[in-house]
């Protein structure tokens, strides 16, 4: 419940960094996958040179690749492999920076709004508490 809480005042009051996060690591975790499904097929396609027994997912893979009007052989398996795990690697690093700029944004709410009710507090709050209080 408190997982739940935290994400729904950081939505209410973060949004778009909230939504970034989420919207980068799903695009990094398809892409991963993707990419797995892709060295399948390089191994697949490399067990089978001859395109004969190859499992339903290299052929579907290789219908796909030939519908983008690519020739699908063991090079263009491993290069798209390359480009999905970069994509993937890059996906993962802007993820990082929005979790981070998440964080710190969070962070300055905290001690800006901390800051913000220690100087509108009143005399009574300072005599009225025992020593050591507000440090700790």
């Amino acid at each position: 419940m408190r997982l739940l809480r935290f994400l729904r005042e950081v939505g209410s009051l973060h949004p778009i960094l909230l939504a970034s996060n989420v919207a980068l690591l799903a695009a990094a975790n398809l892409l991963d996958a993707a990419s797995i499904f892709t060295l399948a097929a390089a191994v697949d396609m490399l067990a089978h040179p001859e395109r004969a027994g190859v499992s339903r997912l290299t052929a579907s893979i290789i219908g796909w690749v030939e519908a983008a009007g690519l020739r699908a052989s063991l090079g263009s398996f491993f290069g798209l492999f390359l480009a999905l795990f970069a994509a993937m690697n890059l996906c993962q690093i802007l993820a990082r920076w929005a979790v981070i700029k998440t964080k710190y944004a969070v962070l300055r709410g905290l001690y800006l709004g901390t800051f913000a009710d220690f100087f509108r507090a009143r005399w009574p709050f300072f005599t009225g508490e025992a020593q050591g209080t507000l440090v700790n």
